[in-house]
C-alpha cells in the first residue's frame, strides 16, 4: 500500500540522495533569473537537541510547520516558524506524519498522545493548546474554516480511509472501489483531494466534492495521487506514465496535464499549488540527486537555478507554496545536513492560466509578489 510522505521512508530516501550529493556549482549571473524569477533563502535552523529539520507546510503569513530531528537518541520535534524563530509545539510526532497550517495559525498533524507510545492520533494545535482526535490516525491539511483532513484510525493501514473533520464530526470519505484511501489537501470550499484504491488494487488520485468521490484518472500508467488543491479547484499531484515513470501533474478543467521533468530526469512529484496555479515539488535530475522545482508560466524551473550565487544550499524538496509565492522547502546545507528553508521570491512567478493572470495582476500593480512513490 502506498503511504506518501511517511517520515521513515523520507529519511531513507534522503540518505541515498546524500550519498550522491555533490558540492553546489557556482551559478553564473545569467543562470539565476529565469523569466525574472529569483528567490532569497531564509534558513530556519533546527531545535535544541536536534541537528536537522524538514519543512512541510506554509500559510499566507509565511509561517512554516516542520519537523526537527537528529540521530538517536535525539528527539523528533514538531515546530512552527513564526516571527523569525522556531517554536516547538510540544507534541511527540508520529513516525509517519504530515502537517498543515491555516491562515489563523491552526496546525494539524499526527502525534503520539502518550510519550513513548507508537500509537498515532490526529492533533489540532491552536493558541498554544493541543487537542487530540482518537478517531483519526493523523491529519495533514486544514482550511480557513477549521475543516481538516486525514486518515481514519484502523487496526490495519490497508483498511484506513480518507476522512474529513467538519462540524465536530469525522466523515469517512470512502474509496473508489478498493479498501484504502487517504486525503492530503483541502481548499476553502471544503473540496478534498488524495488517493484511493480502485477495484483492480491500483491507487488513483481523487477529488471529493459535494459528497462524491471522483476518480481523476492517471497519465496513462497504473497509479496516481493528488497532493494539493487550490481555491479554483486546480489540483497538483503525481502519476505513473505508460513507461512506468513518475511525473508531476496539474489537473484543471477536467484535464490532467503532464508537467514533464527537469532535464534528462525521469521523476517529478508535485506537492503544492497556490491560488495563482503555481506548482511546487521535487525532481530527480541527472546523477540521481533530488532538486526542488517550481512550475509557472508553462515551464518547470529547478529552484537551485533561481537562488543567488553562493547561497550554500541545494534545494531538495519544495513541499508547499503560499499566495505570495513563498515556498516551504528542505535543503542540503554546507554541512551536508538537511535544513528547512523559506524561499521568498524577489519577483512574481508567472501564472499558469488566463484566470490566474487576473488573480495576480493586482499584486503586479502594487509591485508585490512537504517519501513518496506510486505502485
Amino acid at each position: 500500500m502506498f503511504h506518501p510522505r511517511a517520515f521513515g521512508a523520507m529519511l531513507l530516501r534522503r540518505s541515498v540522495i546524500r550519498l550522491a550529493f555533490a558540492p553546489l556549482a557556482v551559478l553564473a549571473a545569467g543562470e539565476v533569473a529565469h523569466a525574472g524569477l529569483a528567490y532569497t533563502v531564509t534558513p530556519l535552523g533546527t531545535l535544541p537537541g536536534d541537528s536537522e529539520s524538514l519543512a512541510f507546510a506554509i500559510n499566507n503569513a509565511g509561517n512554516v510547520v516542520g519537523l526537527a530531528y537528529g540521530y538517536s537518541p535525539a528527539p523528533q520535534q514538531t515546530f512552527v516558524y513564526s516571527g523569525g524563530a522556531l517554536q516547538p509545539l510540544g507534541v511527540t510526532p508520529a513516525i509517519a506524519s504530515d502537517y498543515g497550517i491555516n491562515a489563523a495559525g491552526q496546525i494539524v498533524g499526527g502525534a503520539s498522545p502518550v510519550a513513548g507510545s507508537s500509537a498515532s492520533e490526529a492533533f489540532l494545535y491552536a493558541a498554544g493548546t493541543v487537542q487530540y482526535f482518537p478517531a483519526l490516525a493523523g491529519a495533514v491539511a486544514i482550511n480557513a474554516s477549521g475543516q481538516f483532513v486525514g486518515l481514519t484510525n484502523s487496526s490495519t493501514s490497508a483498511d484506513s480511509h480518507a476522512a474529513l473533520y467538519s462540524g465536530g464530526q469525522v466523515h469517512d470519505l470512502g474509496t473508489l472501489g478498493g479498501s484504502y484511501s487517504n486525503a492530503f489537501a483541502i481548499n476553502s470550499a471544503g473540496q478534498v483531494v488524495g488517493t484511493a484504491e480502485i477495484s483492480s488494487g491500483d491507487d488513483h488520485a481523487f477529488l471529493y466534492s459535494n459528497g462524491t468521490m471522483q476518480d481523476l484518472g492517471t497519465l496513462g500508467g497504473l497509479s496516481s495521487i493528488a497532493q494539493g488543491i487550490n481555491d479554483h479547484g486546480q489540483i497538483a499531484g503525481a502519476s505513473l506514465t505508460p513507461a512506468g515513470d513518475e511525473h508531476a501533474f496539474l489537473y484543471s478543467n477536467g484535464t490532467m496535464q503532464d508537467l514533464g521533468t527537469l532535464g534528462s530526469g525521469s521523476y517529478t512529484y508535485a506537492f503544492g499549488i497556490n491560488n495563482s496555479g503555481v506548482v511546487v515539488g521535487d525532481a530527480v535530475v541527472a546523477g540521481g540527486t533530488s532538486h526542488g522545482f517550481v512550475y509557472t508560466g508553462g515551464t518547470m524551473y529547478d529552484l537551485n537555478s533561481l537562488l543567488s550565487a553562493g547561497s550554500g544550499y541545494q534545494i531538495t524538496d519544495a513541499t508547499a507554496i503560499n499566495d505570495s509565492g513563498q515556498i516551504a522547502a528542505s535543503a542540503s546545507n554546507s554541512y551536508n545536513e538537511y535544513e528547512a528553508v523559506l524561499l521568498t521570491p524577489t519577483s512574481i512567478p508567472l501564472p499558469t492560466s488566463a484566470w490566474a493572470a487576473f488573480t495576480v495582476l493586482p499584486l503586479l500593480l502594487w509591485g508585490r509578489r512537504f517519501v513518496r512513490g506510486l505502485r
